[in-house]
């Protein structure tokens, strides 16, 4: 029986079989995995053969040098400098821009939500990663274009947006979810008085806005039509109800961009949710109904975002078994959790880069890339992000594929 087993054994080191490999001795990738999909921490790029490949472009890749989790914050309204304070729901605009100085001088950058869960984890060098959404648009105070096509200076996402302009690294991209059934455009004679608007196409002009929204990486998402709360507060509406008002919104976006004569950004607006008040459903069978949700185009959720107050719980990153896309956690962008943003930055993820040989795209040859890069000293160890694959390279000597990027992300 012992030399039986050395036979075999003998055989199986002669025919290179290794399990988990196929024979050339690239990495298994199952082709009817769920999208995303984790390879087996076993398929490391330096436990196969060096394989093969013609030099390529060098890329560059991004590397976390701890796991990059990433704050979600949320704004609501923006308010003049005249008003009392800043609250919940409604900051001051000398609050905003200070609140932009202090996260840009702690190293913040701002990354676009949809990108980064389809596994675009890149960010500048040496800076950390922050999202910023805000709800209940579209109110006049959070954004409202002037003559030459620019969104108002008065308003918060034209202050980002001039803040953006003076500081092109921190980055401008925006999560904003709609509510389009009670919270009109300024320009609806229905809600304003002012005569500038008497006898002006308001919903054009409305239309144009979220034109600009979206071809200026403001995602324009899915908030409800008319703030459908799911509980906990005294007008809860069912999940048939909540899912008309998901449709209804979704109608009515496109509805504007039709208007405008610019269908082509349909694909833009995605399938992304966030919930009223932060309220979930209450049955296994309404998450049932909400995770088969598809927007007009058949495009299935993407993300359902949480609200809440607690500044330690942060996105996971979408290779994580702990990521999941149907509990995302955001927090209220106070004054005190953006002070607490600023005070812990030196505990938040941070980026590095390295410049690696493309080849030609082969996931194990670029995992060993990053092995001989790692192994002469000419990069750091961490989670690489090379565009098409994220590798884990955190331990010395081993490189595991962790994730195949998707294309969940919109254009």
């Amino acid at each position: 029986m012992r030399i039986t087993y050395r036979i075999l054994l003998l055989v199986v080191l002669l025919c290179g079989c290794t399990p988990g490999l196929v024979s050339d001795g690239r990495p298994v990738v199952p082709t009817n995995s769920p999208t995303p999909y984790l390879l087996t921490p076993s398929q490391t790029a330096t436990s196969v053969q060096t394989p093969t490949s013609t030099p390529g472009k060098l890329i560059t890749a991004t590397v976390w040098l701890t796991k990059p989790e990433v704050p979600i914050v949320i704004y609501h309204q923006f308010a003049p400098d005249y008003a009392a304070s800043s609250i919940n729901t409604k900051v001051r605009f000398a609050d905003f821009k200070q609140e932009l100085e202090d996260l840009y001088a702690s190293g913040y950058s701002l990354v676009s939500f949809e990108k980064w869960i389809a596994g675009d984890m890149e960010v500048p060098p040496g800076r950390h990663p922050l999202i910023l959404s805000m709800d209940d648009l579209f109110f006049n105070n959070q954004i409202s274009l002037l003559e030459d096509g620019t969104p108002s200076p008065d308003t918060g996402i034209g202050i980002l947006w001039q803040f953006y302009q003076e500081h092109p690294d921190f980055g401008f991209h925006l999560a904003l979810f709609a509510i389009l059934g009670d919270k009109f455009y300024p320009f609806d004679p229905q809600y304003s008085s002012d005569s500038q608007y008497l006898g002006r196409n308001w919903e054009s002009e409305f239309a144009q806005t979220i034109v600009w929204c979206l071809e200026n990486d403001a995602r324009v998402y899915n908030h409800t039509f008319r703030h459908g709360y799911l509980a906990n507060y005294s007008i809860i509406v069912t999940m048939s109800e909540f899912i008309q008002q998901l449709r209804q919104n979704d109608d009515r976006l496109r509805y504007y961009l039709k208007l405008a004569g610019r269908e082509d950004l349909i694909p833009r607006l995605g399938n992304v949710i966030a919930l009223p008040g932060g309220a979930q459903p209450q049955t296994e069978s309404d998450w049932a109904t909400l995770r088969e949700y598809k927007n007009p185009e058949g495009l299935s959720v993407q993300g359902v975002l949480e609200a809440g107050f607690d500044t330690s719980n942060l996105m996971q990153p979408p290779y994580s078994a702990d990521f999941d896309r149907w509990h995302i956690p955001r927090f209220t962008a106070t004054l005190n959790s953006i002070q607490t943003l600023v005070q812990e930055s030196s505990q938040m993820p941070t980026a590095t880069t390295c410049e690696l040989d493309s080849g030609s795209g082969d996931p194990a040859f670029l995992g060993n890339q990053i092995n001989q890069a790692i192994q002469n000293s000419q990069c750091l160890a961490g989670i690489y992000v090379t565009g098409q694959y994220i590798y884990d390279a955190s331990q010395t000597g081993r490189v595991n594929l962790l994730f195949k990027r998707t294309d969940n992300s919109s254009p």
